[in-house]
Parts: structure tokens; C-alpha cells; sequence
């Protein structure tokens, strides 16, 4: 499948990764299933309060757990790969200023629930703070679809043999020739 982004048509479908963009797709899986994880949590409805208040202790242990595991794998993109594409498709318009946004939008969407659920005796409506939750995981389900069906060939085309070997050695993966 062939899409146009910034200009440049980028051929999703028969893309081969090299090792260091594969090692970033390869990340999203897990991600992927701790989120579907998140939307369950977030989706339930309890009775009481105090059933409510447990709930959401319980859910934010786990988006503390998440966020662990998913700020690594952001700042490999933001500190690494988003600057290097610059240099050839431009950093002030099109899919990296896009991409960058969905980062700061899923992580605020966890820290606005992180924030609300901080201290227990001020939480006033569980459901709502569980919407924080169900948009951060929504935001990053199609922001992960997009670095690998637009972002990811992208850079496999636009970066150079030197750059790739770079991102490598930024992720720490041996490549293999």
C-alpha cells in the first residue's frame, strides 16, 4: 500500500526495516497489549465509592507501570530518530511535528489521571478521570499505526546507511552484516 506524506510516497507494505526502526515497531506489541490492559481496567464501573477509589488505585499503579516502559521507547524517537529525519524532511510542519503532538497529547491524557488520582480524598468523579486513561491509549493506538505504516518506511527511505548505522548505536543493537 503507498501512501503521500510531506510530499514523499512512502510504500508501507513492502518496506524492509532496518534493524534499528525494527527495534522501535517491535516495541510497539507489548505496548499495544499493556494498553488494551489500560482500556479494560478503565472501562469498568463500580458500585460503591470505595469501590470506585480501589479501582483507580489499582488502575493507576498500572499506568505508573506503563508510563515506565512507554517514556523509554518516546524518547528513542523524540532524542534520536525525530531529529535525524528533520535534517531531511523538516521539523516546523508535516509528520514529525504531528507525531511529536500525539506524544505530548498521550502523556498528558496519563498525567491529567496520575494528577487527578494523587490524592485520594479529593477524587470526585472516577469516570472522568478514567477518560484520561481511555484517550491516552486511543491517541497512542493510532499514532502507533501511523509510524508503522508511514513514519517507520518513511525514515527506511529518507535516512542514510551512516544515519541508520547511527540509530543503531543510540539503541544499543549490534547489526549484523
Amino acid at each position: 500500500m503507498s501512501h503521500e506524506c510531506a510530499g514523499m510516497k512512502v510504500d508501507s507494505g513492502a518496506t524492509q526495516l532496518c534493524a534499528a526502526l525494527q527495534h522501535l515497531k517491535d516495541e510497539h506489541p507489548k505496548l499495544e497489549e499493556l494498553m488494551k490492559q489500560l482500556q479494560l481496567a478503565a472501562a469498568q464501573t463500580k458500585e460503591t465509592t470505595e469501590e470506585q477509589i480501589t479501582q483507580l488505585l489499582a488502575l493507576r499503579e498500572e499506568v505508573v507501570s506503563f508510563m515506565e516502559q512507554l517514556i523509554p521507547h518516546s524518547e528513542k524517537e523524540e532524542g534520536v530518530l525525530f531529529p535525524m529525519m528533520g535534517k531531511y524532511i523538516g521539523t516546523s510542519t508535516g509528520p514529525l511535528v504531528v507525531m511529536e503532538y500525539e506524544h505530548d497529547l498521550a502523556k498528558e491524557s496519563f498525567e491529567s489521571f496520575l494528577n487527578g488520582t494523587e490524592n485520594v480524598s479529593e477524587i470526585e468523579d472516577p469516570a472522568r478521570l478514567n477518560l484520561h486513561v481511555l484517550e491516552g491509549c486511543t491517541t497512542l493506538f493510532s499514532h502507533f499505526n501511523k509510524e508503522e505504516n508511514v513514519l517507520f518506511p518513511m525514515a527506511e527511505n529518507v535516512l542514510t546507511d551512516e544515519d541508520k548505522e547511527k540509530l543503531a548505536e543510540a539503541y544499543q543493537i549490534s547489526i549484523i552484516k
